[in-house]
């Protein structure tokens, strides 16, 4: 994975430092008849509806995807996506942060009924299966509470994601497919986290 990391990463940090200096640019502004028209013009804009929310980092820094790197063939909408990272609500009945209920491990991610994926489950890469918001917390499930992952995985024509540590799908296939197999010579970690998927 680490011989994979300066392809995922590199477009992505490029893209981040050529928005963060265009806006240092405007912020550091010397010129008065430049800096007269922006400290007119910015108080203006912040006075509409959703402006201020649109400069927040979640809106301006770029979605990382990663069209190269350490991923299946072949490519779904999927591949190469960080999942969202929403609340979800585990078997216990909990509300957690879907990154602490994954527990930074490969994983298989179902959002529809579960289709059998030898390949990953002869390795014993663990399974849980997303229902829908208002869905009843069972053992093996994550119910989707904020309605966003079920809608996420549609949105992109997939019903199951093999997902790495790092939460970015690796592979992904529509309902009733076969997940790409892992990668030759794939070997998961031990089970020592105490995520729900445990």
């Amino acid at each position: 994975m680490l011989d994979s990391y300066e392809a995922e990463r590199k477009p992505h940090v490029r893209e981040v430092t050529r928005r963060a200096v265009r806006v240092g640019r405007v912020i550091t502004e010397r010129r008065a008849a430049v800096t007269r028209v922006r400290d007119r013009v910015l108080p203006a804009m912040n006075r509409l509806p959703g402006f201020s929310r649109r400069l927040q980092d979640s809106h301006w820094i770029p979605e990382a995807h990663y069209a190269d790197g350490f991923q299946a063939r072949p490519r779904t909408k999927a591949s190469g996506h960080q999942i969202p990272q929403p609340w979800v609500t585990g078997p216990d009945g909990g509300r957690v942060r879907l990154d602490d209920a994954l527990g930074n491990r490969w994983l298989l991610l179902h959002g529809g009924v579960p289709v059998p994926q030898p390949e990953w489950e002869c390795l014993d890469v663990p399974s849980l299966t997303v229902t829908p918001t208002g869905s009843r917390p069972v053992e093996g499930t994550l119910v989707d509470s904020d309605g966003v992952l079920l809608p996420w995985m549609t949105g992109r024509g997939v019903t199951i994601l093999a997902l790495r540590p790092d939460a970015y799908v690796y592979a992904a296939a529509a309902a009733g497919a076969q997940v790409p197999p892992p990668p030759v010579g794939f070997t998961p970690a031990p089970r020592t986290s105490t995520s729900i998927a445990s």
